[in-house]
């Protein structure tokens, strides 16, 4: 027997028996399919943002860890920091004096400062949190404790401030926030963090060497990149870096990049099949607004997968389109002009209304519509009634797309694409968990 492991194309990643259920989107609904079910380029629910209740606050102990876990060194005697940034270095001095009773040493070197403290209550306090029986907390240890992952968010933002203003950067010739560590874990807890703030990220494996070492020994390393307008200006807002090249260069890229990329937050590909369906029953033509609308087009054909944004961008023409109709229909009369344009409205073939009625193909638009003749009323009232069941049954399912399409251009919902589906041994022992209410949990932010 095996179990699935799934990777998406955030890098998030999953392992679970075959009968586990995940969130998807079929036949217009969000609802559950077994792992093994999905396939490859399968969209799958994930969150968009994780809200927890918490009161407890810790800010200053939560940047200095920030600060420790990215370029710290915790051995069995003292705490040491290395970096070269003066904002940094002035605030990690300041927040380390405020546990330390014993002070700190400084030695520069070439253009980096190196920070010491020996105090024995502050590095046991720090240990104690990995409760590791290691010598020396090395990157290979330097995840964030638990303790910190249930502070209230201001204490979360600062613990990412510090991180990021460690081991990130932000780039000079592209709009992305990158941060770069040798931990998987800790990449993953990163990505965790930032969904607290709503930001979405995407992880990547590399092989690199770490800059600041002689060796320069490959091995692998983990990106997480934030890009994206909407994610770059929640990152400025609710991250408080302390170095200000970083922070100049983020209010830069944001202020340059106002318009939202439509090809980021991407929708299930089903989604353009109810853009196709709503379009057609609202009578829209797509030739003429393809310079207007290019993304109603993408869609329409079904060459891309619809964006939140694009969705977004396209609903109000729906909406319009829907409003207009409904304007026409409350003032139909037995008037063959005003059916006529109630039915070019709908974009209703006249040759086919004609038929459905009773009448010869060409009546419609060859006689009544020039006025060469004088429609007989029983015909206009068959003429009104015929227009007036299609757009009844046409108004309900209009209705229900435009509900589906806005709230998952709006929902906090993020959907993520299958990249891999790998098979593996089962493991000798597997676990359900049971979650009271409506029995769904998040695991690895799936």
């Amino acid at each position: 027997d095996y179990i699935y492991k799934i990777i998406t194309r955030s890098g998030k990643e999953l392992k679970a028996t075959k009968c586990h259920p995940i969130m998807s989107f079929s036949n217009g609904e969000v609802k559950s399919k077994i792992i093994s079910e999905l396939d490859i380029g399968s969209f799958i629910a994930t969150p968009r943002l994780i809200e927890i209740d918490s009161n407890k606050e810790d800010i200053e102990f939560s940047r200095l860890m920030g600060y420790i876990i990215g370029d710290g060194y915790i051995a069995n005697d003292r705490v040491e920091f290395i970096n070269k940034d003066s904002e940094v270095l002035k605030d990690f001095e300041e927040l380390i004096l405020k546990y330390s009773r014993w002070g700190i040493r400084k030695r520069n070197e070439k253009n980096i400062t190196r920070i010491y403290c020996r105090d024995k209550d502050l590095y046991l306090k720090i240990r104690n949190l990995y409760n590791l029986n290691v010598k020396t907390i090395t990157s290979e240890h330097k995840v964030i404790p638990n303790y910190f992952l249930s502070l209230n968010k201001k204490s979360v933002s600062n613990l990412l401030a510090g991180l990021f203003d460690t081991d990130g950067s932000v780039r000079v010739n592209l709009p992305i926030i990158e941060y770069c560590t040798k931990n998987k874990t800790l990449a993953r807890q990163v990505q965790s963090l930032l969904l607290r703030f709503e930001i979405s990220s995407k992880i990547k494996k590399r092989i690199s060497y770490a800059y600041n070492t002689l060796e320069k020994n490959k091995s692998d390393y983990y990106y997480l990149y934030i890009y994206g307008t909407e994610n770059l200006k929640k990152f400025y807002e609710n991250i408080p870096l302390r170095v200000n090249y970083k922070r100049n260069k983020l209010e830069e890229i944001i202020l340059k990049n106002k318009t939202p990329n439509n090809n980021l937050d991407l929708l299930p590909k089903d989604i353009n099949q109810y853009v196709r369906i709503v379009s057609r029953l609202l009578g829209l033509k797509i030739k003429s607004l393809r310079k207007e609308y290019p993304l109603l087009s993408a869609y329409m054909d079904n060459r891309c997968s619809p964006s939140r944004q694009g969705i977004r961008k396209i609903l109000p023409l729906f909406n319009q389109k829907f409003a207009l109709l409904n304007e026409k229909f409350n003032l139909l009369e037995n008037n063959p002009q005003i059916l006529i344009d109630f039915m070019d409205s709908m974009n209703l073939s006249s040759r086919e209304v004609s038929q459905s009625i009773g009448l010869h193909k060409t009546i419609i638009r060859n006689q009544w519509e020039k006025e060469l003749v004088i429609p007989r009323q029983d015909n206009l009232i068959n003429f009104k009634n015929y227009l007036y069941k299609i757009f009844l049954v046409r108004t309900k399912r209009i209705s229900e797309i435009l509900v589906l399409l806005e709230n998952i251009s709006n929902s906090d919902i993020y959907w993520d694409e299958i990249v891999t589906i790998e098979k593996l041994e089962k493991p000798e022992f597997v676990y359900d968990l049971t979650i009271d209410g409506n029995h769904n949990f998040i695991a690895n932010n799936i």
